[in-house]
């Protein structure tokens, strides 16, 4: 294996993966996914409550749990695993539409 390439995969929300579970379908653990040599994942874990914190009448209080929880990832993440945390991404809304406000005239 080249040791100049990154293997980047891209995991599931844990809602995703609850509704795969209940269907009988696979369901590929994050762990199992670092186990199989993936170096990063992009971060969907956290994508809802990301977007949550950027949407949210008092985003500083959304931001601190958005925060704390980030914290807690970080430290279950393998030694040698990362996550790769995006702003927008092509699969979900556009970043400028969840950050519409309201005019406040």
């Amino acid at each position: 294996m080249n040791p100049d390439v990154l293997f980047i995969g891209e995991s599931i929300t844990i809602d995703h993966e609850e509704s795969r579970r209940q269907r009988n379908l696979t369901v590929v653990r994050e762990g199992d996914l670092y186990d199989s040599g993936f170096d990063y994942l992009y971060d969907y874990d956290l994508w809802d409550m990301w977007i949550d914190a950027v949407k949210a009448p008092l985003p500083a209080t959304a931001l601190q749990r958005y925060m704390s929880e980030l914290y807690l990832q970080i430290g279950t993440l393998p030694a040698l695993g990362g996550k790769l945390r995006f702003t927008d991404n092509h699969d979900n809304q556009r970043c400028a539409h969840a950050w519409r406000r309201a005019p406040t005239d």
